[in-house]
């Protein structure tokens, strides 16, 4: 045998090893990804969820995207999916939404529901229409473990103890968030916030999700904000609603009443647990008043999430009950995906440069006829760097203002309806620049053909006529002007909608009226009258 016969032969025997090789590590692959997808109909271990993510990532990578956002105490990654037809880079006024699993740790349950809810959405994707439609709208970002270390010691199978619910430093991660009534900067002896924690916080200010949903084991229920209050001497056990209750309580209810109609029941009670929860919901505060929890801290950051207890079982790991208790929350979850996709978003821009602007404070005023005992003033929030904002609202008429140093604070009246989700563009003013806007345009008018995707259902334009500014702008217009008179500065300016223009400038001794319409309304000719008397006296 010559030289050259032996190196060839030696090479052909290099590659069929090499090949084979490659076939078995793909099989084994697969195999191992076949056990763990396996495993997952039971338990939530985390080698399971990262090769069963990582497969389904690759698998599915046109519409899915596997990152981590951060790593547990014990460096395990916190693993987070997103589902969305634009994954690695969000279209402008998309909203997003997540589902968060296990923040206690033994929550086994919640972590195998959130498992099936990403195999289910990605294995659907492409043969169920509405299912498409619904992930093209909005960007849905789930995490099944959030507390991997707590899972690690926890006991599957056992429905009573709470072996898990800590994480490796021993700390509940539910009462490690800041408390937004009395931040951790404030209290030397307040415990620093754990790895789990940062993460999550940072991922939260990282994006700008509208809905949210964390969900447990341990208890049947849909608690809403605020899990604590900032009065001296609260009572336990007393609700603490926040200034969008009649929003959480319509998502609470919403959720049950999606639950109930699979389950055939309205029982919503644990035979463990020795408090009941009258038609499935309860405020937090009411259940049992805490501070520092994710679902506050979620809310303080623009956040809608609810706290959803799937499971009386806390670690149940029973295949049947595990699938029972995904098909009877399935299109409960689904239909927040959709309260997102009917949101209100809107974009403010600079009026002259049409930049977009950030960090622009927002509130939002529901405008009724009369006002609700108990009813605070909105809960404020921001623009992000392209200047979007998003609010999930009930269908009614709202008052939106904006507030951004050196800019003439924008009064924005309009309206959701039930035909579909309004997008709204709200130019600001420079107060150097100090335009007078046209005869009757209304203070932020929506200009539709801004956006892609602009149909009739989208479109508001709120015209001078409109009858729902007769008698409450006149109201308006001497509030306003009151709020000058006790002002401490002695220059400011104000401008406010009525049923057609005002811009109101007041200057020491001075006061100016500018009307771009053809005449004053009655009511509001009169407020503005007896306004500007009282002002002269004030100053006088």
């Amino acid at each position: 045998m010559t030289l050259c016969q032996v190196v060839i032969i030696l090479v052909l025997l290099f590659n069929c090893n090499y090949f084979t090789s490659a076939d078995d590590s793909e099989f084994s692959s697969e195999r191992e990804t076949a056990i763990s997808e396996e495993n997952l109909k039971s338990t939530c271990h985390h080698e399971d969820v990262t090769r069963y993510l990582n497969w389904v990532a690759i698998k599915y990578s046109s519409v899915a995207r596997l990152v981590s956002i951060g790593n547990s105490t014990q460096g395990r990654e916190l693993w987070t999916i997103i589902i969305s037809e634009d994954s690695t880079s969000r279209r402008l006024l998309k909203p997003q939404v997540k589902f968060v699993g296990n923040l206690n740790g033994f929550s086994g349950p919640a972590c195998v529901l959130l498992i099936k809810l990403i195999k289910f959405l990605l294995e659907n994707y492409d043969t169920d229409a509405e299912l498409k439609h619904l992930i093209d709208k909005a960007e849905v970002h789930i995490i099944p473990n959030m507390n991997p270390d707590g899972y690690a010691k926890s006991l599957p199978g056992e429905c009573f103890k709470k072996d898990g619910r800590l994480n490796a430093n021993g700390v509940d991660l539910n009462r490690n968030f800041p408390d937004i009534f009395h931040p951790h900067d404030d209290h030397e002896d307040d415990p620093p916030l754990e790895m789990e924690t940062k993460a999550m916080m940072g991922w939260i200010k990282q994006n700008n999700f509208i809905v949210s949903a964390s969900f447990i084991s341990g208890a049947q229920v849909v608690s809403y904000p605020y899990d604590t209050s900032p009065q001296e001497g609260y009572v336990q056990n007393t609700a603490h609603e926040t200034p969008d209750d009649e929003t959480f309580q319509f998502l609470a209810r919403n959720y049950v009443g999606f639950v109930n109609e699979q389950h055939n029941t309205t029982d919503w009670n644990c035979p463990t647990l020795k408090r009941q929860f009258q038609g499935g919901i309860i405020n937090g505060a009411e259940w049992h008043s805490v501070s520092g929890t994710m679902m506050d801290f979620n809310y303080n950051s623009g956040v809608f999430e609810l706290l959803i207890g799937v499971s009386c079982c806390r670690n149940d790991n029973n295949p049947k009950n595990l699938e029972h208790i995904w098909r009877i929350n399935k299109f409960a979850m689904i239909s927040l995906i959709r309260e997102a996709e009917y949101s209100f978003r809107g974009q403010v821009v600079d009026s002259e440069t049409n930049e977009p602007m950030s960090n622009v404070e927002v509130c939002i005023f529901v405008d009724r006829s009369e006002h609700l005992e108990g009813e605070g003033p909105p809960m404020p929030f921001f623009t992000n760097s392209r200047g979007e904002l998003w609010r999930v609202l009930l269908p009614g008429r709202y008052r939106l203002k904006a507030f951004f140093k050196n800019y003439i604070t924008k009064a924005v009246p309009f309206e959701i309806s039930m035909e579909g989700p309004l997008e709204l563009r709200i130019e600001m003013d420079s107060k150097g620049k100090r335009r007078r806007l046209r005869n009757k345009q209304v203070n932020g008018v929506l200009k539709p053909d801004r956006f892609t995707e602009s149909s009739p259902h989208h479109q508001q334009i709120l015209h001078s006529n409109d009858p729902f500014f007769d008698d409450i702008e006149a109201a308006r217009v001497f509030e306003e002007i009151r709020h000058l008179v006790n002002h401490p500065r002695s220059n400011m300016s104000a401008e406010t909608p009525d049923s057609d223009f005002h811009e109101l400038e007041a200057f020491p001794r001075t006061l100016t009226v500018t009307h771009n319409g053809k005449g004053l309304e009655k009511n509001t000719y009169f407020s503005v009258l007896i306004a500007i008397l009282t002002l002269f006296v004030a100053l006088s």
